[in-house]
């Protein structure tokens, strides 16, 4: 019994690690829900939340290294409020990106320590509403768009369920290059993986 169960893990452990081997690919995606607190100025603080989901490829070009590139999608909400005014800014957006990126898949005998390194372009819409906060009225609505640049450094570990399909779990950090100011944030993001072995 302990013979046959020791195979198991043994045959297990190739499967998992033949699929991070020069020439397989990978293709899958991540989502996050993201709070942060920015500080603009300061006087100004800005609090938002966000939801994120990246599709992702990539192929290994070398045992345990994967180059691919992700296409990020960003649904934003944000509340400004400035101590000396009555006036509030109340926000919504959504951002779209090309971001290519690097792994390395560290092995930990049937599972992998993912990092991640990734730099992307962004294009932002946001529309925001100036509220009154004494009697709720809108004072005046407008929008703006941008382009900026993000790079971001993750890490975490990926849990294959089948030789094929992995569940990972990465913390990130992400800083954003803005046209007035920079941003950082720290989050934790969830995803969901397909590995294509190759041919060979």
């Amino acid at each position: 019994m302990k013979k046959t169960l020791t195979l198991a893990l043994i045959v297990c452990s190739l499967s998992v690690a033949a699929q991070t081997s020069k020439g397989s690919f990978m293709i899958g995606g991540n989502g996050s829900l993201i709070f942060n607190n920015n500080r603009i100025d300061a006087a100004v603080t800005q609090k938002t939340s966000s939801f994120n989901v990246s599709p992702i490829a990539g192929f290994f070009v070398a045992k345990n290294f994967n180059v691919g590139l992700s296409l990020p999608f960003e649904l934003s909400w944000s509340k400004s409020t400035l101590p000396s005014s009555s006036e509030e800014y109340k926000g919504n957006g959504r951002s779209t990106g090309v971001a290519p990126f690097v792994r390395y898949y560290i092995p930990v005998k049937s599972w992998f320590i993912v990092a991640e390194g990734t730099y992307g372009w962004y294009y932002s819409k946001n529309s925001i509403e100036i509220v009154n906060q004494t009697n709720g009225n809108v004072i005046g609505t407008y929008e703006n768009s941008s382009h900026n640049k993000r790079y971001s450094f993750a890490a975490g570990p990926a849990f294959f369920l089948s030789p094929y399909t992995s569940i990972e779990i990465l913390a990130t950090y992400q800083h954003i290059d803005l046209e007035a100011t920079n941003q950082s944030r720290f989050y934790v993001s969830v995803g969901f993986q397909i590995y294509l072995p190759s041919k060979k």
